[in-house]
Parts: C-alpha cells; structure tokens; sequence
C-alpha cells in the first residue's frame, strides 16, 4: 500500500509489524491524548438490545484471553514476527480492557467533535451497560 500511495492507515497485526525505515509515524491514540487530554477507543465489542438474540458473554470471552496471554504471545510470534516482549507489552500496556472514565470522556468528545463537523447528525448521550458480572 505504501509503495503505491503517500500514507496508509495501518492498525491490527499489519500496524505492529511493518518496517518503519524512511516513514513518518504517527501514534493515532498519542496523538489524540496530546490534543484532547482523553484516551482513544480505536475498537469496542458492543452488543444492542435485540430482544430474543442471546447476548455473548463478553466478559467471560476477555477473563479467557487474559488467562491465555502466553499462549497469545506465542502464536503470535510466529505469526507477525515480531519479539515476544514486544506483543507481550503491548497486549498488557496497550489495551484497554475495560472502558474507564478517561475512555468515556475521550468516546464523549469524538462523537461530539462528529456532530460539530456533520459526520453524524444527532448527538445521543453514550449508555453504558455493564454486565452482571463486572
């Protein structure tokens, strides 16, 4: 993608393991942090209230890979080539896993910076719903 144009956005496994040789790089959720003071939510599993449609356990689902870092980190050394501290950091110091006020008031003022440039017509205040067992 970078041979062919002048910037990419490169997130996931491609946005940890690409050569940085002769690059500009910019750290999005730095970034924001400096001009919002506010963490950034990059991605989120959300469920909506659909009556009759189970609802996944999210929580059990994070409590899992947490208890199987190693096991991440392992596989994901062969998989995107790069150190094992350095996944192992990042999972650990990279990710959030769980959403805490810095988070919600970064979420708050992405969406209001939406509505203020008319990406999104209608600013509806942010529900947080936890789990019974959170």
């Amino acid at each position: 993608m970078l041979r062919e144009n002048d910037a990419a956005l490169l997130i996931g496994d491609p946005g940890m393991a690409f050569a940085r040789e002769h690059l500009h790089v910019w750290d999005m959720a730095a970034l924001w942090r400096e001009n919002t003071g506010f963490g950034f939510v990059f991605a989120m599993w959300m469920a909506g209230g659909t009556a009759g449609v189970a609802t996944p356990d999210f929580v059990a689902a994070r409590d899992e890979g947490l208890a199987q870092i190693e096991e991440i980190v392992s596989e994901y050394v062969q998989k995107i080539q790069m150190p094992a501290e350095e996944i192992r950091d990042y999972l650990n110091h990279n990710i959030a896993f769980q959403i805490d006020e810095d988070l919600k008031q970064g979420m708050q003022r992405y969406y209001e910076l939406a509505h203020k440039h008319g990406l999104i017509e209608e600013l509806k205040p942010l529900e947080f719903v936890m789990s019974d067992s959170e």
